[in-house]
């Protein structure tokens, strides 16, 4: 069985953030606006796919993923 094309979206999304986060690696700096908006694309299609699959349901997940992007947000505030 292949995986359905929210579940495809969810994994892309969270390679390209991967990527982004091993930027300060390679002496590039991290566009912490852009990693943020992709975690919140993220969240957004993981609770989608909750609602719309009942067996998907993790709202502590979700609650973790909301805390990770508040302290992404504030610490790009912090260094503005």
């Amino acid at each position: 069985m292949s995986p359905s094309a929210l579940t495809t979206l969810n994994l892309l999304l969270l390679l390209v953030i991967a990527l982004l986060l091993f930027l300060p690696v390679l002496g590039h700096p991290v566009p912490l606006l852009l990693v943020a908006g992709l975690l919140a694309l993220r969240l957004s299609v993981r609770v989608y796919q909750g609602y719309k699959t009942p067996a998907l349901q993790r709202p502590v997940a979700w609650i973790m993923d909301a805390a990770l992007l508040a302290l992404l947000l504030w610490q790009g505030r912090q260094e503005a």
